[in-house]
């Protein structure tokens, strides 16, 4: 992340809101300070103890990601919010998968979770990801006007944001194509969240939506 000098993560979300955070890894080598293998369930004592849950580019690197968003569902307590960045496209061996937004959709629909936004966004693959539209994402969920990230110096070349109704068509959808202004060094990134309406810990596997029979299979979307 692009902080402020002496400034860790944990710190970051402290001063705009939340004063208990916690930090999960694979080992302390970063600061964690909870020790767990996503791979496996989440243990029992932290089901349902969060308000947010923020997954920075985690999921892609996880053999299991199945596993990794059942343990967010156990994780998140009611009304709580998860939000997401992850690859979609041109991220080649950067983790173990890149993911369709369908996968996001389809999951979060079928436990319970209002489906807050989506979206798509294209950069520079050689850079990182911060840049000035994700403070809007953020400010929105814990409405704090304070900046998050410094801006480094780098270009985002494309934003798409979908929500409501625009979402729909991506249930549907059986092909997405983005365009790549023919470069290819562009690659996208999917930025999610979503607000958990249940109190329910346990999880639900979805059927992709083109074969659940809920909706109509759709042409090719262009993004």
């Amino acid at each position: 992340m692009h902080l402020t000098k002496n400034k860790t993560p944990e710190d970051l979300f402290k001063s705009i809101g939340p004063q208990i955070v916690d930090s999960l890894d694979l080992n302390t080598d970063e600061g964690a300070n909870i020790v767990h293998n996503l791979n496996n369930p989440i243990p029992e004592k932290l089901h349902k103890k969060y308000s947010l849950i923020v997954d920075n580019g985690t999921m892609e690197h996880c053999f299991d990601p199945k596993q990794v968003l059942f343990n967010i569902n156990s994780l998140l307590a009611k009304n709580g919010i998860v939000f997401h960045i992850n690859p979609i496209n041109n991220y080649i061996n950067h983790g173990f998968y890149s993911f369709s937004p369908c996968l996001y959709l389809s999951f979060y629909a079928e436990n319970n979770y209002e489906i807050l936004d989506m979206i798509i966004v294209g950069e520079k693959k050689e850079k990182k990801l911060y840049k000035r539209f994700i403070n809007k994402i953020y400010k929105k969920v814990f409405r704090s006007e304070k900046p998050l990230f410094k801006l480094p110096e780098y270009r985002v070349v494309s934003c798409k944001h979908f929500k409501g109704k625009d979402l729909e068509p991506f249930f549907a959808a059986d092909r997405i194509i983005i365009d790549s202004k023919r470069d290819p060094n562009i690659a996208y990134n999917i930025y999610f969240t979503a607000r958990k309406l249940s109190d329910i810990t346990d999880s639900s596997i979805p059927i992709q939506p083109i074969y659940s029979g809920k909706y109509k299979q759709s042409n090719i979307i262009h993004v």
